[in-house]
């Protein structure tokens, strides 16, 4: 079982009013070790990709909302992000220049701030529809390799809720119980596309997601 974002927010939320104290802010302590961004194979495609699709694109937003466990959390930003689509549905998503992604939410009564990003690579594949939108379908596996998540909190108190740890290990069955706080399979989740002059738009199945946008490198 891992540990869902959302739920974890909610006990150091609780925590720190039961406590009505700070945690000291951890960026005194030595950093974990950068993943390496080389090391992620791309697996045999299976897939099709739209025309519209193919090609170099890098991130310019994620925006989305969250909601599970006693909590709800807007948020924003995650630009770039480098991403490739072939024709055989292969992708690549590359987080060496991403930018964090900002969250602002409501847990537990608590108004608590922070952001996550990503670390590495990950590779997979999809099928698509053929036209300019469509469904956007991910093919197992998805090549989680050496790719890392950090989540830290910035308001009310600083502290790193996850630091560094394999989004392989991360994610598991119960994945979906995060709610989405944090996308847990970025670009490569089940959802839709839409083409647009220069702008590619990858949104979620449901509601309670993350939304990327991402236009032509």
């Amino acid at each position: 079982m891992r540990t869902p974002v959302l739920a974890t927010l909610a006990v150091v939320a609780a925590g720190v009013t039961a406590a009505g104290c700070e945690i000291p802010d951890p960026a005194g302590s030595s950093p974990s070790a950068s993943p390496s961004a080389t090391t992620t194979p791309a697996p045999a495609a299976t897939g099709t990709a739209a025309p519209c699709l193919t090609g170099s694109w890098t991130s310019t937003e994620a925006r989305g909302s969250a909601s599970g466990g006693g909590a709800s959390a807007t948020l924003s930003g995650g630009s770039g992000v480098a991403v490739t689509i072939g024709a055989n549905g292969a992708v690549t998503a590359d987080f060496a220049q991403m930018r964090p992604v900002d969250f602002a939410a409501q847990v537990g009564g608590a108004d608590v701030k922070g952001q996550f990003t990503y670390a590495g690579r990950v590779a997979g594949t999809v099928r698509t529809g053929a036209g300019q939108t469509g469904t956007w379908e991910p093919v197992p596996p998805v090549e989680w390799g050496d790719t890392r998540l950090t989540v830290e909190l910035t308001e009310p108190l600083r502290l790193r809720v996850f630091d560094n740890v394999r989004i392989g290990d991360y994610l598991g069955d119960g994945a979906g119980d995060t709610g989405n706080v944090v996308d847990v399979d970025p670009f490569l989740g089940k959802g839709t596309y839409e083409c647009r002059a220069g702008t590619l738009i990858l949104a979620p199945a449901d509601d309670s997601g993350i939304t990327w946008t991402l236009t032509r490198a």
